[in-house]
C-alpha cells in the first residue's frame, strides 16, 4: 500500500517485488516469490484495487524507473505491469544464452462462415531471447465475433522457463516467463485465441500495438508482422487482386488474393511516385483465396501519410494492381 515518503531518506525497496503471500497476514510475504504469490495475482487479474484495499499489495507496478528494484508507483490496476514484475522475480531459474536477432509478432487465422461456430487466431512470434514478456492490443469487431478463450502455444513449451498467458476479454494478450534466464526464443505459435462468430460480416482481427519487457523489465516496442487470413477454397480461382477493404481506410485494410496455383507470391505497396512503401508478402502461398492485412505502416514501422497508394500483386501467372486510399 502507498505511504508517505520518508523525511530522512529517499524511498527505497528492501523486499522483492511480488512477495505478497505466505506470511502471517493477507499481504505479508514469506521471503520467496513463488507459486502462492502468482496464484494470488492470477486470481485477481484485472482487479482495480484502491489505496487501502486488501488487494492493493498485488498492485506493485509499474516501478518509478521501470526496473525490478525500482520504487513501486501503483496505478490501481492489477495487469501486465504487475505480472511482469512478479514473473521476473519468480524463483524459477532458466538457461542463459546469446541474444541476437529481431523479434516480431503476427496473426494467422481462418474465420468461420457459420454463426455460432468458433475459430482460432494463432499469435505467432519470432523471438531472439530478448523478451521475457510481451503485451499486444488486438482489434476486432465485437458486433461480428465474441471472445471465447485463450491458451498457450507450442513456442512456450519450448522455453526453459515456465510461463503465464492471460487475455483481457480478447482485446489484449499478455505473456510472461517466470524467473531469470533466456527470454522467448524461437519461431512458432506463442498463444491461440478462440473467437465465436455471432453475426454475418467481414471478419478482421489485427494487432494494433505490441511491446515487450526484457530481463531487467525495460520496455521496448515489438515489431508487428503481416497478418495472414486463409479462406476455405471454393472454385479454382483466376488470378486476381481484389481491392482493399475498407477503402478508403484509416487504421487497416485487407487485400484479397485469388491464386490459381501454389507458387511464389509478392505483394507490395507503392506511393504515387512509384517508391515501395511496404512488402506485405514475399513467400510461397498455396492456391486459393488468401487475405492479407495492411496496418498502414511502412517498412520501418511508421504510419504512412494520408493519400493514395497502389498495391501490386506478382506471381508467375501474371501481375495485378489495385488502388487504396488512406484517410487522416
Amino acid at each position: 500500500n502507498r505511504s508517505a515518503p520518508s523525511a530522512v531518506t529517499p524511498a527505497t525497496v528492501n523486499y522483492v517485488l511480488g512477495d505478497v503471500r505466505g506470511g502471517a497476514g493477507s499481504c505479508a510475504g514469506d521471503g520467496i516469490v513463488g507459486a502462492i504469490d502468482l496464484a494470488a495475482l492470477l486470481a485477481h487479474y484485472g482487479a482495480l484495487p484502491a489505496n487501502g484495499d486488501s488487494l492493493a499489495c498485488l498492485d506493485i507496478g509499474p516501478t518509478a524507473d521501470g526496473r525490478l528494484d525500482g520504487r513501486p508507483t501503483a496505478d490501481d490496476h492489477v495487469d501486465f505491469e504487475d505480472l511482469m514484475l512478479l514473473a521476473l522475480n519468480h524463483g524459477a531459474i532458466g538457461p542463459s544464452g546469446t541474444i541476437a536477432g529481431v523479434d516480431s509478432i503476427s496473426l494467422r487465422y481462418v474465420p468461420t462462415t457459420t454463426i455460432g461456430d468458433t475459430f482460432a487466431v494463432r499469435v505467432k512470434m519470432a523471438g531472439s531471447g530478448l523478451y521475457h514478456g510481451m503485451t499486444a492490443a488486438l482489434g476486432w469487431n465485437p458486433a461480428l465475433i465474441a471472445f471465447d478463450s485463450v491458451r498457450p502455444g507450442g513456442l512456450l513449451d519450448e522455453q526453459g522457463l515456465a510461463s503465464v498467458v492471460r487475455s483481457a476479454a480478447g482485446t489484449r494478450l499478455d505473456v510472461a516467463l517466470l524467473g531469470q534466464g533466456l527470454g522467448i526464443a524461437g519461431d512458432s505459435t506463442l498463444a491461440t485465441l478462440v473467437f465465436r462468430r455471432v453475426a454475418d460480416g467481414e471478419i478482421l482481427v489485427s494487432i494494433t500495438s505490441a511491446h515487450g519487457r526484457t530481463a531487467s523489465n525495460a520496455d521496448q516496442n515489438l515489431s508487428i508482422g503481416i497478418t495472414f487470413v486463409a479462406v476455405p477454397p471454393r472454385e479454382p480461382p483466376v488470378l486476381a487482386l481484389v481491392g482493399a477493404w475498407p477503402n478508403p481506410f484509416r487504421e487497416r485494410a485487407a487485400f484479397v488474393l485469388h491464386l490459381p496455383r501454389e507458387g511464389p507470391v509478392a505483394l507490395n505497396v507503392y506511393d504515387l511516385l512509384g517508391r515501395r512503401v511496404r512488402t506485405l508478402v514475399d513467400r510461397v502461398l498455396p492456391a486459393g483465396e488468401q487475405r492479407v492485412l495492411w496496418d498502414g505502416r511502412d517498412a520501418s514501422g511508421q504510419a504512412v501519410a494520408p493519400g493514395v497508394y497502389f498495391a501490386r500483386l506478382w506471381t508467375p501467372q501474371g501481375a495485378r494492381l489495385t488502388r487504396v486510399v488512406r484517410l487522416r
